[in-house]
């Protein structure tokens, strides 16, 4: 398929044999991205662009399988629970990262996305479930409390 035709729906998102994907925003939007070696990726967010007064595409943005958390983390990809309930999923496992240093956290996109999916199911926050949740939650409130930032970094 022409990367001028309009796609059908199971045509919205191919990979050529040149290893370019090209993710369809809209029936008359396709946008390249270069896929590296392998399969394609499994999420591609979009930033929002407005094209005209109340009309928007999605331009594609490519991730890494890990992202670096940043104080607005949740924010910047519209997830409606706070930055401290991420530091909370994270210290409970719920959610895999990374510390390649004391002070650096970099987030497993993958992992995310499934907690956010599993957790959507109303069985999901089983007893066990809300006790890690809880007991995460009272160890970073101890830690953030009682004090520091040199005393955090010893501990």
């Amino acid at each position: 398929m022409a990367t001028t035709e309009k796609p059908t729906l199971r045509d919205w998102v191919k990979v050529t044999p040149a290893r370019e994907l090209t993710v369809w925003a809209s029936p008359d939007t396709p946008v390249k991205l270069k896929v590296p070696a392998g399969s394609p990726p499994r999420y591609v967010l979009g930033k929002l662009m407005e094209c005209r007064t109340n009309e928007f595409f999605m331009r594609p943005v490519s991730l890494d399988l890990y992202l670096k958390k940043r104080t607005d983390f949740c924010q910047l990809f519209g997830m409606e629970i706070s930055d401290e309930v991420l530091d909370v999923l994270i210290e409970a496992g719920f959610v895999q990262v990374r510390r390649p240093t004391p002070f650096s956290i970099w987030i497993n996109i993958e992992s995310l996305f499934a907690f956010l999916n599993e957790s959507a199911s109303a069985n999901y926050w089983t007893r066990d479930r809300r006790l890690d949740y809880l007991t995460a939650r009272d160890n970073i409130r101890e830690r953030r409390g009682s004090m520091d930032g040199r005393e955090l970094a010893r501990k």
